[in-house]
């Protein structure tokens, strides 16, 4: 899977989610999520908290974007482990339409790594 396809997936799955979420034609599937989680946020309020442990760094990565580009707030506590990521946010938002995306999103990911990393091992140390 290369780049292009990971990306092509990557926005597969937003769409996806804002298509299942948001009423409406969706022109803009991440304005249309953002405009979904502002109205679930005022809704439910902010208080909900998803905790998602044991990530390797590049997943840590694609969820903090996540939650910066749909402005959600990522806590720290004192003594968290380093793998570990803690997001506050509209309950709703945070469990059924942010984690199932990131779950797909990022097998995507993974998938794009794997086969870029089988390739540069074959190339790197042929048998």
């Amino acid at each position: 899977m290369g780049v292009d396809a990971v990306v092509r997936a990557m926005v597969e799955a937003e769409v996806a989610a804002a298509k299942r979420w948001c009423s409406g034609e969706v022109t803009d599937a991440r304005e249309s999520l953002c405009t979904l989680r502002r109205e679930m946020g005022r809704r439910e309020g902010e208080a909900h908290e998803l905790k998602a442990s044991g990530l390797e760094r590049s997943a840590q990565i694609l969820l903090l974007m996540l939650a910066e580009q749909y402005g959600l707030k990522a806590l720290r506590r004192k003594g968290q482990r380093h793998d570990t990521v803690v997001l506050a946010g509209p309950e709703t938002f945070l469990e059924e339409v942010l984690w199932p995306m990131y779950g797909r999103q990022i097998d995507a990911l993974f998938a794009g790594y794997d086969r870029w990393l089988n390739g540069v091992l074959s190339k790197a140390l042929p048998q």
